[in-house]
């Protein structure tokens, strides 16, 4: 009876199954649609995933990474082999014997290559390092080198880079194509020779950008850009790769020419990228590395060397960093390499302001360049350089405030900066991608409160007044030039400051004629005022009738 029943509902259900299918059917026909075949995905869905069992776990970790740690541990015991001193074994035995391995692990590479494909890579890797050992073994870590001309091993050395090159390009390896860069800068720094060295390091900057950029080599580039800035900074600190004394060296000034030439070189490459890959994360390093390394490896070696250029040239690495900031938004409209660089760009500026005038003459110039910053940021439509720069001019204000000891006539630039600034960025402010009323207030605020602030410190106290109502006047033209409201309200602003100082000094001065001039200026003004505003306020009324 129940079997029944149960037969009875599953036929009631494939009769509804039935139905339903044979209504879309008629749909299908009725719009024109073809039927599809739905089979083959029923069966993928049907298919089941095949999980890896604890065998094949077994297995791939036995043939895989077994083997590679175990080539890894050869190459360390034949490498301490080379590198330590045995003075129970012959030094020809020594370097015969690094000689072979190496040659016959890089045989087996490729002879067995399909039996070892897992191994291969690692096993010419480590033959190509013990033939870079090997050929050092010749001079380095004995007693009794086997070369004592410098020069030669030199030579050899550039031998095996150019053979790693050879198998790096054959087998299109990122990790082989970095190692030969590092055998090449190491060969490099051996030399010792500082005009060797920086072309070299030139060489390898275009060498890694070109394949970078050929094959999508991303991590070449931030291998060569991290390696290019390290050997230019072992140099520099006496190269103690060689066993040297660590030191500054001050005699080879011109080494600074080249480090903004690697910046650029790498800074380029880097513009090339798809649109989807713009700012992805490997790019994202390139610029991070590049900018970063080029510009404190810069920095650090101009501030320390006894070049009397170094306040110049560090004006050139800021036209660079600028160049590239420039590159990287008209080519890609990239907004965070053009941020990266041209902030960098605006902290060398700064550091050749600094290297080049005395303080606190130099706070003066650092609110100058505040204008070209505004300006660049303008044209790179970057919210964040305009933003960094308003907390950046405020710092210095306060650091000359707190440095400077006695206020010069000089410091007015700050509020004429101000000033300028805030009519730059409302002249152009449809080009920002903020609301920049705020900091065009913020300008404007600094203006009204350092310029009556110098006149007060730098002169004398019968003209202070005086300089108050001229200086209120001018903002009042400004604001009937440009028909602007904030410049008038600085001017009535103002114009309280000189009736409240005229009238505190006017009492308590014993200089009569001062007493009469400046009451008698102050009204004067008073009244010219009230009736630029009663005019004022009879156009509007006229124009809204």
């Amino acid at each position: 009876m129940i079997g029944s029943t149960e037969n009875d509902g599953i036929a009631k259900i494939v009769a509804m199954l039935d139905s339903i299918n044979a209504r879309l059917s008629a749909v299908e026909e009725a719009i024109n649609i073809q039927p599809t075949d739905n089979l083959g995905l029923i069966e993928a869905a049907a298919k089941p995933t095949i999980k890896e069992s604890s065998e094949d776990l077994e297995f791939r970790l036995g043939e895989k990474w077994f083997g590679k740690i175990g080539i890894i541990a050869f190459l360390l015991a034949i490498f301490n082999f080379l590198v330590l001193p045995f003075e129970s074994i012959p030094q020809t035995l020594i370097l015969i014997s690094g000689f072979f391995i190496s040659i016959v692990m890089i045989t087996v590479s490729f002879i067995g290559a399909r039996m070892l494909k897992n191994l291969a890579g690692y096993m010419l890797g480590s033959g190509l390092i013990l033939l870079f050992v090997s050929t050092l073994r010749l001079h380095f870590f004995t007693s009794e080198p086997l070369i004592t001309n410098q020069i030669l091993l030199i030579i050899l050395l550039y031998i095996v880079t150019g053979i790693s090159l050879t198998f790096s390009l054959k087998k299109e390896s990122v990790f082989l194509t970095s190692l030969t860069l590092l055998f090449f800068y190491a060969a490099t720094l051996i030399s010792d020779f500082p005009i060797l060295i920086f072309t070299s390091l030139i060489l390898g900057a275009f060498g890694a950008s070109y394949l970078s950029r050929k094959n999508d080599w991303g991590t070449l580039s931030i291998f060569a850009i991290l390696l290019t800035y390290l050997v230019h900074l072992l140099w520099y600190l006496n190269n103690p790769f060689l066993g040297k004394e660590m030191m500054v060296i001050q005699n080879w000034n011109l080494n600074l020419i080249f480090i903004p030439v690697y910046t650029l070189i790498f800074g380029i490459a880097n513009t090339d990228k798809k649109q989807e890959e713009l700012d992805d994360f490997v790019g994202l390093q390139k610029t991070i590395y590049n900018a970063i390394g080029g510009s404190a490896l810069f920095i650090l070696i101009s501030i320390n060397s006894n070049y009397n250029f170094a306040g110049l040239l560090n004006f050139g690495l800021s036209l660079v960093l600028l160049a590239l900031a420039s590159i990287h938004w008209t080519k890609q409209k990239s907004k965070f390499a053009t941020f990266l660089y041209s902030m960098l760009a605006y902290a060398a500026f700064s550091v050749a302001i600094v290297l080049t005038f005395s303080s606190p003459d130099y706070f003066i110039w650092l609110c100058w360049q505040s204008i070209a910053v505004v300006s660049t940021a303008l044209w790179f439509r970057s919210k964040f350089i305009v933003v960094a720069n308003f907390f950046i001019f405020l710092s210095i204000i306060f650091a000359y405030l707190i440095s400077a000891g006695e206020t010069s006539t000089s410091a007015i630039s700050f509020g004429l900066v101000a000033l300028v600034s805030a009519r730059i960025m409302n002249w152009q402010k449809e080009r920002l991608e903020l609301t920049t009323e705020n900091l065009r207030i913020g300008y404007l605020i600094i203006a009204f409160l350092i310029i009556p602030f110098v006149l007060y410190t730098t002169l004398p106290p019968h003209l202070v007044g005086i300089s108050y109502i001229a200086l209120a006047f001018i903002y009042y033209l400004l604001g009937k030039l440009i028909n602007n409201k904030k410049y008038r309200l600085m001017a009535s602003g103002t114009l309280v400051l000189s009736l409240v100082y005229i009238f505190i000094f006017g009492l308590t001065s014993s200089d009569t004629t001062y007493k009469i001039f400046s009451f008698l200026l102050v009204s004067i003004a008073l009244v010219i005022i009230s009736i630029v505003y009663a005019k004022v306020r009879l156009k509007e009324k006229r124009s809204d009738d």
